[in-house]
C-alpha cells in the first residue's frame, strides 16, 4: 500500500445514527471513497483531503473518470462537500450528511410570477 496517507483512528469517527441506511445503500465504489474520505487526514488551514482526485483514485484502484463521477453524485448528495478550490482542482473533505451540520438549506425558493 501507498504511504503517502494519513489515517485517523475509527474512535474518532461517528456516523450520524439516521443515516445508516443510506450509507448501506451506496454503492461499492461510493463506499470506498466515503471510507477513505472519513479515515484519511484532512488539511488542518481547509479541512479537506489535499490532494488530487488521481492520486486518490490510484490510491483506491478506481479509474479517475469513475471516481470523479462517484465524488460528483456524493456531493450532490451532500455526502461529501467541496471545501476549497484552487486553479481548476476541487478539494473534497466530508460533507453535512456526516457531520449533521448545516441540515438547513440555506436556498431560498424563488416565488412564481403572478400575473
Amino acid at each position: 500500500m501507498n504511504d503517502d496517507f494519513t489515517f485517523r483512528s475509527l474512535a474518532e469517527l461517528a456516523l450520524p445514527p439516521d443515516r445508516v441506511g443510506e450509507w448501506l445503500s451506496m454503492s461499492a465504489p461510493q463506499l470506498r471513497i466515503m471510507n477513505f474520505y472519513l479515515l484519511v487526514e484532512v488539511h488542518p488551514d481547509y479541512g479537506a483531503v489535499m490532494s488530487p482526485a488521481m492520486k486518490i483514485a490510484a490510491y483506491l484502484g478506481m479509474n479517475r473518470s469513475q471516481f470523479a463521477r462517484d465524488v460528483r453524485e456524493l456531493a450532490v448528495e451532500g455526502w461529501l462537500q467541496e471545501i476549497t478550490r484552487i486553479g481548476n482542482i476541487r478539494y473534497y473533505g466530508v460533507g453535512p450528511k456526516v457531520t449533521g451540520a448545516g441540515s438547513k438549506s440555506n436556498v431560498v425558493e424563488l416565488r412564481q410570477r403572478t400575473a
